[in-house]
């Protein structure tokens, strides 16, 4: 005879994993999205680091933030949109730009950081990464949310 409690645990076996296939299949969709971001962050810090490329190339690093905005916002809007009905709320581009101005934020004070410290504790991480001055990190801002803005336009169509 099978306890109640061999039942309960039987069923939670099961459950978890039924739990597991979906939720593996539930993340496919953000496999493209990552894959990009994962490209244009090696590309735009140890590629370019590497490289001295935004040295050579002085607009490089506003079409790396210009592609980060996008990227975070394909990333962010391929998690969110879980039914067809999510596009048409109009606080949901609003959640999009918000992720973004919080990823571009962070950003910037870790590029702010490192151009305080880096060279003195981290040479190794300021050769990739450093900022420059108020004027960039605005400009670099505004390019990631941009870049937002684009993905959501093209996203509704």
């Amino acid at each position: 005879m099978i306890t109640l409690a061999k039942k309960a645990e039987n069923l939670n076996v099961k459950a978890l994993h039924e739990y597991k296939s979906l939720s593996y299949t539930a993340h496919m969709h953000l496999r493209t999205p990552l894959l990009v971001l994962c490209v244009v962050f090696v590309l735009g810090v140890f590629v370019t680091g590497a490289t001295n490329l935004y040295e050579l190339i002085p607009w490089f690093d506003k079409l790396m933030h210009l592609a980060g905005g996008a990227s975070i916002a394909w990333l962010a809007h391929r998690h969110f949109s879980h039914n067809s009905h999510t596009h048409q709320n109009p606080l949901y581009a609003w959640a999009i730009l918000g992720v973004v101005a919080v990823v571009g934020i962070a950003w910037e004070v870790a590029e702010h950081t490192s151009s305080l410290f880096g060279q003195t504790y981290w040479p190794s991480i300021y050769m990739y990464f450093h900022g420059g001055d108020l004027t960039d990190t605005l400009i670099d801002l505004v390019l990631d949310l941009t870049g937002a803005l684009a993905v959501f336009r093209f996203s509704r169509r």
